[in-house]
């Protein structure tokens, strides 16, 4: 098997090397990193097995969903919400995401959570939106900010980067309203592919997709490995 290179991703002072498993032995031995996240489809007992025997832990399990946008007919019945599409505003979106993402594993690297480490990592989430200039769509009732949602858009569609609805608003229609929004945007863009990455775990978002006529792909799993002795 070739090894190839890890992606190396920074979070302000946090490097992650990121490979699969396609690159494990490369993957490694990947210095300098803070930190080591192996994906590998759920059927790869061999590669789960030697990641765990390199220091890795099991973190989550993602699936991919992706929404057809000519073929998908959902169209929002009826708005609680105001919303408003525009650039991302990080102070004003990171309280609300560290909310939302309590124990999220995108964020929270550690086996531990530990929120001040999955803090600097969202604001980086935002700060990159922010300067990539991608459209983020707000929800707000009665003036307050219920939720929004990051588009990551090039010549491959329209990606859901970042997704949050706050904890009080969650179930209320919020986050429908939001991704409606946005699938409403890719059909006037004439994007054509509109998708996320969603752990199998929440069942609420694969709903949502469902309801919006995605189609989804296999499990993958994402290890993960502390290199760093530093605390964050």
């Amino acid at each position: 098997m070739q090894s190839l290179t890890p992606k190396f991703i920074k979070y302000g002072s946090i490097a992650v090397a990121c490979g699969t498993d396609k690159d494990l032995p490369a993957l490694l031995s990947a210095a300098p990193a803070d930190f080591l996240q192996a994906t590998i489809p759920f059927t790869n007992t061999a590669a789960a097995q030697l990641l765990c025997q390199n220091g890795f832990y099991f973190a989550d399990r993602f699936v991919t969903a992706t929404i057809n946008v000519k073929r998908s007919t959902y169209a929002l019945a009826r708005s609680r919400f105001a919303l408003t599409c525009g650039t991302a505003q990080p102070q004003q979106m990171l309280p609300l995401a560290k909310e939302a993402f309590v124990t999220d594993r995108r964020f929270h690297l550690q086996r531990h959570y530990n929120p001040q480490l999955a803090g600097i990592i969202l604001q980086s989430y935002l700060e990159t939106a922010y300067t990539q200039n991608w459209p983020v769509f707000y929800c707000t009732y009665k003036e307050e900010l219920a939720g929004f949602l990051v588009l990551q858009t090039d010549e491959n569609g329209a990606y859901v980067y970042l997704a949050a609805a706050a904890p009080k608003y969650q179930g209320s229609g919020a986050a429908i309203e939001l991704y409606a929004a946005a699938l409403d945007y890719c059909r006037t863009q004439g994007i054509g592919r509109m998708w996320g990455r969603i752990s199998t775990a929440n069942t609420a978002v694969a709903n949502l997709y469902a309801m919006l006529g995605a189609s989804f792909g296999l499990p993958e799993d994402v290890y993960l490995c502390q290199t760093a002795p530093q605390q964050f």
